[in-house]
């Protein structure tokens, strides 16, 4: 009796690995598993927001405990195994300190490494692999994060012509050899991206739809980024067995079909299911319709698209712009607005502050504002009367009593 409810509290304990799909929690790779060269067969002109990109959420997270630590591998093994999105949490806590460090976003718990020592290893990686590029998103963190910028900004300088910061999104041949920065907005140098709304409380939901709605947006437009991210209350692990299972069988259903998934970031992700991401291949922009990516041979010819001579029908399934969607902000369906989701912006959905991914413009009324001049008056005030809103909006109500002509006392007659 005794030894059967040993071996029933037993089978109530957490296995210390985890082999469920798309999970796990071993620090070892077998060396059969790695895809350090699977971009090199992916067409120079291809999008970069085309292709279907493995990436890991608080890339760097490997100390902390339980509540902290969302990753396994090593950032040269999550290189080598195929992984080309990284999330960097990074920032100064002391008014002494004089290099940037990588921190838990939760806990902020220190990870022994510097940003700059991480720029070193992934140039380091794309300089042995030069047909890839890594993308990399930073998120800054402490009490001085100005100083931080700067700093990152300075270091930064160091490895221009290895790096991409523009707001548009490059083709993949520009940036072979590079890393691609993501902005947001405690980082705002560079490429313009979206969170998508595929997980509404870390459940996948009408997935199919909401693509429907983007797909024609990565060819070139900007770079959709999928994750979950766990409370600072709850076990990364514990999430991710939930989450990649879910992956896996998306990742699945969607064979044989484009790609169109844009970047997917994932805690703990297994080999075989960052293996199954790379091969859904690209979005169907152009010539690189349906064509799948990876190591397993896969060349140009294998695509089926209009002109290709290997004999199968062309992909009529490539994603076209609806004809009646304008991307107008003013007239997007509200039953459209969920889709997309600007991490720059807090909780705004893009729709409605931008058109078509270009610019950051805000709807408002027209108006022509003049200002008199007057002795004593300093041009600084146009830089000052438009640091109002957090978007740079203007108040109105302080605008027009400001520019209001002033009038005379007694029957209101201008003097």
């Amino acid at each position: 009796m005794e030894i059967q409810l040993y071996l029933w509290l037993f089978s109530l304990l957490p296995s210390c690995v985890y082999t469920g799909v798309g999970f796990n929690d071993k620090s070892d790779l077998d060396s059969g598993l790695l895809n350090r060269k699977w971009m090199a067969s992916i067409p120079d002109a291809t999008p970069v927001s085309a292709i279907t990109v493995p990436g890991t959420h608080e890339s760097l997270t490997l100390r902390g405990g339980p509540l902290a630590v969302t990753q396994v591998w090593t950032l040269e093994k999550q290189l080598d195994v195929g992984i080309r999105y990284l999330d960097i949490h990074a920032g100064i806590w002391f008014p002494t300190d004089k290099e940037v460090g990588i921190r838990d976003a939760n806990w902020l718990f220190s990870q022994g490494v510097t940003f700059t020592a991480v720029v070193e290893k992934v140039l380091a990686f794309l300089d042995e692999n030069g047909g890839e590029a890594v993308l990399m998103k930073v998120t800054l963190h402490g009490l001085y994060q100005d100083r931080a910028t700067r700093m990152v900004e300075q270091q930064l300088k160091r490895f221009e012509g290895k790096i991409w910061r523009k707001v548009s999104v490059p083709e993949l041949g520009q940036v072979r050899g590079k890393i691609v920065f993501l902005q947001n907005r405690k980082f705002p140098l560079g490429t313009e991206n979206h969170r998508s709304y595929l997980f509404e409380s870390n459940q996948l939901k009408d997935v199919e739809e909401k693509l429907r709605h983007v797909q024609w947006h990565l060819c070139g437009h900007y770079i959709l980024l999928t994750q979950t991210a766990a409370t600072a209350m709850q076990r990364p692990k514990a999430l991710a067995r939930s989450v990649n299972r879910q992956l896996s069988d998306l990742v699945r259903r969607r064979r044989g079909v484009a790609g169109c998934l844009g970047v997917i970031s994932m805690d703990f992700p297994s080999a075989e299911l960052i293996r199954n991401i790379i091969q859904l291949g690209t979005c169907g922009c152009g010539p690189t319709a349906g064509r799948p990516a990876g190591p397993e041979g896969r060349g140009w010819n294998r695509g089926n698209y209009p002109g290709n001579s290997n004999g199968n029908p062309a992909n009529l399934n490539a994603p076209v712009r609806p004809p009646e969607e304008d991307w107008d902000p003013e007239y997007t369906p509200k039953s459209r607005k969920y889709y997309l989701h600007d991490d720059r912006d807090g909780e705004k959905t893009w729709v409605e502050s931008r058109g078509r991914g270009r610019g950051s413009f805000p709807a408002r009324r027209g108006r022509f504002v003049y200002r008199k001049g007057g002795g004593g008056g300093s041009p600084k005030w146009a830089h000052d009367m438009f640091q109002g809103g957090e978007e740079g909006e203007l108040p109105d109500d302080a605008m027009e009593a400001e520019h209001k002509e002033p009038k005379a006392s007694g029957d209101g007659t201008p003097k």
